[in-house]
């Protein structure tokens, strides 16, 4: 028998959303099992207005461009555009960068975002409580000055 094609797989077009980073629906699925958005909303102050983004959605959006591989804020409407990424995380919106740079000046504003620096504070500690916790091991060494040296 003549093989017909040289790929054993067929081509075809579809109308279903498709999306290049589907993996980051598991780094998505990790950060709501580590309760990131459940802990931004918890510490961190909450939008002036009724019609502003809540702490997580702008929290896990830039985490998720970071895992991502994204480098500037910019990188977020790679994620926006990204509809079948949006579909499959439950998202219907991600904050543009804008609002994401203005968002994090006033949490990183040392006079009015005292209350935002310190939330940042307090999730990182929660997180990393949980992870701890979850390892199982009694006790760490933190390097802090590890150096490879290859000769």
């Amino acid at each position: 028998m003549i093989q017909q094609t040289v790929f054993p797989f067929k081509i075809e077009t579809t109308k279903e959303r498709l999306t290049a980073h589907g993996g980051l629906a598991l780094m998505a699925e990790f950060n709501h099992g580590i309760g990131l958005r459940e802990l931004t909303d918890r510490y961190l102050p909450t939008p002036g207005s009724n019609r502003g983004f809540n702490p997580s959605e702008i929290v896990d959006a830039v985490v998720l461009m970071l895992q991502g591989g994204g480098r500037s804020l910019e990188d977020l409407r790679e994620l926006k555009n990204e509809e079948g990424l949006m579909k499959l995380i439950g998202r219907d919106e991600i904050a543009e960068p804008d609002t994401v740079g203005d968002w994090l000046r006033r949490m990183g504003d040392g006079k009015s975002g005292e209350v935002g620096l310190k939330g940042l504070d307090e999730v990182r500690n929660k997180i990393n409580g949980r992870i701890l916790k979850r390892d199982g091991r009694e006790s760490y060494t933190l390097d802090a000055d590890a150096t490879e040296i290859i000769g």
